[in-house]
């Protein structure tokens, strides 16, 4: 029976990782990784043998990804909007406020944030995704009811 670790729970690096699987055959490691920018992931898969079929597989999977360009919404503008993504900003003292990215109905982004401090405890608990809100012209952000 092959068991599987993930390298987050290994603290060493991949040429010590690499001599401990040879050293035991069922092994197999995932090794995640970035390149350093939080877009572009990576992993590896190492095993003492190789699988019984489809040793490799490179998939580019961009053609089911929606890319494309949307237009920003002017620095004063307001009116409703979607909450798209949204994050707690902390400083040493605790959460100081929410930034948002919001789509409007026409499927322009903008960014918003707010200080409310119900909205704080509900993004970092049910977090804001999907949300209806309204924009004012300063770059706040209400949720609506």
């Amino acid at each position: 029976m092959s068991r599987w670790r993930s390298a987050p729970h290994l603290p060493m690096p991949s040429s010590t990782t690499a001599g401990a699987q040879r050293a035991t055959s069922h092994w197999r490691i995932t090794w995640p990784g970035n390149g350093g920018v939080a877009t572009k992931h990576s992993f590896g898969l190492y095993a003492a043998s190789p699988p019984a079929t489809n040793p490799y597989a490179l998939i580019d999977c961009q053609p089911q990804v929606e890319h494309r360009r949307r237009d920003a919404v002017a620095a004063d503008w307001s009116g409703a909007c979607t909450v798209e993504a949204a994050t707690v900003v902390h400083d040493r003292n605790g959460p100081t406020h929410v930034l948002t990215a919001v789509l409007t109905s026409d499927g322009a982004r903008g960014w918003a944030r707010t200080t409310d401090p119900a909205v704080i405890d509900i993004t970092s608990t049910d977090g804001l995704a999907g949300r209806l809100a309204h924009r004012t012209a300063d770059g706040t952000m209400e949720i609506e009811a």
